[in-house]
């Protein structure tokens, strides 16, 4: 998640930036300002990712802002915005200017810098970082983590699951289920020492800790998918008015697949299924609220989302079919209708009444 500020002493030009970047899942514009001097009243500076900065503002030169910027966090990076090329030869002479925008601005020319500044911020992510959302993926230093058996990598993806200390008879019951203890115990002990030795080759030792019969993962040093969808999910039901926007976006963002799908540990099923029914029902607030503000575009892409999210709540497909109708997209809408008789075909089941409705409007035609 990059998080953005805007600063331009024109309002107008404030807002185009800010609707462009709020179509963006990744970005979140946390404070726009027309005074420039206004971004010194920010806490902590070394929360901001990029600045859009515009070159001439009364009694500010932006050249010379943007090195006070610099000053006070190097990492920040500076899109300048002006009406007038002749700036584009001085506007790189700082290490942290990544691109030059002419207005007006065009949407497609903001999503090109925008995509290139994500894909840096993913490439850069802390030295360790655990994705869990579809596959069950281990980064250091941006490379993936290569593990000596699927065995070995199964029971560190189990260890991490449970958040707590797990008995080491559990353990076997749940990932050697068809073999006798002592033949489980042999397994265990030796993807233990291989699980170490992974870890101690990156330069991280006692990740596991053992007290008596009792295994638990100790390792904080990491940033994960779903620690942080998890905390975004936390902080929408404590403080709705908060940080939602920024929240709704980080769950939007990360949320790429169920937990573990790809790798289908049974014993990660109950947490699979609490986790999508969890961000279904935050998508579908999200969705709710742009309906409530007549944002039909943006309440389309978070339908969209929630059908990626679980692909057989038919009314999700109803609302958006609904959506698209207001939209004026029928072939989305003809579209869709396909798609949720195919996925309810697989149940030995039919479109309900109400969608069957929807559809009769859309194409004037009886089905």
């Amino acid at each position: 998640m990059l998080n953005v500020i805007i600063i331009d002493d024109e309002i107008h030009a404030i807002k185009l930036v800010e609707h462009y970047l709020n179509e963006i899942p990744q970005v979140y514009v946390s404070a726009r300002f027309q005074d420039p001097m206004q971004v010194f009243t920010i806490n902590d500076l070394s929360k901001i990712d990029v600045i859009f900065l515009d070159i001439e503002m009364p009694e500010v030169n932006g050249f010379e802002f943007a090195k006070k910027i610099s000053e006070r966090n190097e990492k920040i990076k500076i899109v300048f915005v002006t009406a007038f090329t002749q700036y584009a030869v001085g506007a790189f002479e700082l290490d942290t200017v990544v691109d030059y925008l002419v207005k007006p601005i065009t949407k497609e020319r903001l999503l090109k810098t925008m995509n290139r500044l994500i894909k840096h911020d993913e490439t850069h992510s802390p030295e360790l970082y655990i994705s869990c959302c579809g596959s069950f993926e281990v980064y250091y230093k941006g490379e993936p983590l290569a593990w000596k058996t699927y065995k070995v990598k199964e029971l560190f993806a189990y260890l991490l699951h449970q958040h707590a200390p797990v008995d080491r008879l559990k353990i076997f019951d749940d990932l050697w289920p068809e073999l006798p203890d002592e033949k489980a115990k042999v397994n265990f002990h030796t993807c233990i020492s291989l699980l170490r030795k992974a870890f101690r080759e990156i330069g991280y030792d006692h990740v596991i800790k053992r007290t008596g019969s009792q295994y638990q993962f100790t390792l904080t040093a990491y940033q994960s998918d779903i620690q942080t969808i998890e905390q975004a999910l936390v902080e929408l039901q404590q403080e709705p008015a908060g940080n939602s926007e920024k929240n709704y976006k980080t769950i939007f963002s990360l949320y790429k697949g169920a937990y573990l799908e790809q790798e289908d540990y049974h014993w990660s099923f109950h947490k699979r299924e609490e986790l999508q029914q969890s961000v279904h029902t935050c998508l579908l607030t999200r969705a709710s609220q742009f309906l409530k503000s007549g944002r039909l575009d943006q309440a389309a892409v978070y339908f969209q989302k929630m059908i990626e999210v679980n692909p057989t709540v038919e009314e999700t497909y109803y609302q958006l079919m609904n959506v698209y109708r207001q939209l004026d997209k029928k072939i989305e809408a003809l579209k869709l209708y396909s798609r949720l008789e195919a996925t309810l075909e697989e149940f030995g089941l039919e479109p309900s009444l109400n969608s069957k409705k929807i559809y009769r409007e859309i194409t004037n035609k009886n089905v």
